[in-house]
C-alpha cells in the first residue's frame, strides 16, 4: 500500500513520476497498447543515472515488468481520451 500521508490516511497519488513510490498509481505505456493503470512495486532504480526505472504491476493483467521512468505518466496528468481508450480496448477482449 501507498505510504500513509502525514494525517494519517493514505497518500495521494504523486504529482510526478519522480515523486512514485511503492503503491503509488501511475499510468504505463508499452507498445502498441493503450495507456495502462499499474501500481509501483519497486522505486529502488528510480534514481539509477544509467537506466532509471520502476518495477509496476499491470491492473486486470497481473503482469510484472521493470519500466523505463520515460514510459510511465502520473495518474492525474493521464488525458481523459486514454482512459477512455484503455476502456474500449479491455471492453473489445470480453
Amino acid at each position: 500500500p501507498a505510504a500513509a500521508a502525514a494525517g494519517g490516511g493514505p497518500r495521494p497519488t504523486p504529482a510526478s513520476v519522480e515523486e512514485a513510490v511503492r503503491g503509488d498509481l501511475l499510468w504505463a505505456k508499452e507498445g502498441i497498447f493503450p495507456w495502462w493503470p499499474v501500481v509501483v512495486r519497486d522505486a529502488s532504480k528510480a534514481t539509477d543515472a544509467d537506466d532509471p526505472e520502476l518495477r509496476v504491476l499491470f491492473l486486470h493483467t497481473n503482469d510484472d515488468y521493470w519500466m523505463p521512468k520515460d514510459k510511465l505518466a502520473a495518474w492525474a496528468a493521464m488525458p481523459r481520451r486514454s482512459r477512455m481508450s484503455m476502456a474500449r480496448w479491455m471492453s473489445s477482449r470480453g
